[in-house]
C-alpha cells in the first residue's frame, strides 16, 4: 500500500542586498570627533556601525541609509577606554537587509 501526504511549497522572497558597499572615516585623535560615511547600501536600510578588534568591540553609531543608500554618522571617540589607544581599528557597517562593509579608523594624536 502506498501512503500519500499533502505537500505545501512556499515561495521565499529574496532580499536584494547591495553588491558593493563602501565605508570611510576621517582620522581622529583620542577624545575627538569624526564622521563615518557609507555608500552602496539598500535605500532605507537601517545600518549599525561598530568598531571591532583590539578589545574595542562596540557599536559607534546607527541610522537609516538615505534614498541613495548612503549615510554619514558623526561620532566622538572617548579619551579613556580601548578606543583611546592610538592605532588603526576596523569599522564594520552592517545593514538590516544584508549589506555589509568594512573600513579603517585611524586614532592618532596630532
Amino acid at each position: 500500500t502506498l501512503a500519500s501526504a499533502p505537500v505545501m511549497i512556499r515561495a521565499v522572497a529574496q532580499v536584494e542586498t547591495s553588491v558593493s558597499s563602501s565605508l570611510a572615516a576621517q582620522p581622529v585623535e583620542p577624545g575627538g570627533s569624526t564622521t563615518i560615511w557609507g555608500a552602496g547600501f539598500v535605500p532605507g536600510e537601517f545600518v549599525a556601525v561598530e568598531v571591532i578588534g583590539r578589545g574595542a568591540n562596540r557599536i559607534l553609531a546607527g541610522g537609516e541609509a538615505n534614498a541613495s543608500g548612503a549615510f554619514a554618522f558623526d561620532v566622538t571617540i572617548g579619551e579613556e577606554g580601548s578606543l583611546s589607544q592610538e592605532g588603526v581599528y576596523t569599522l564594520k557597517a552592517t545593514g538590516d537587509k544584508g549589506s555589509e562593509s568594512t573600513g579603517p579608523l585611524l586614532v592618532a594624536a596630532k
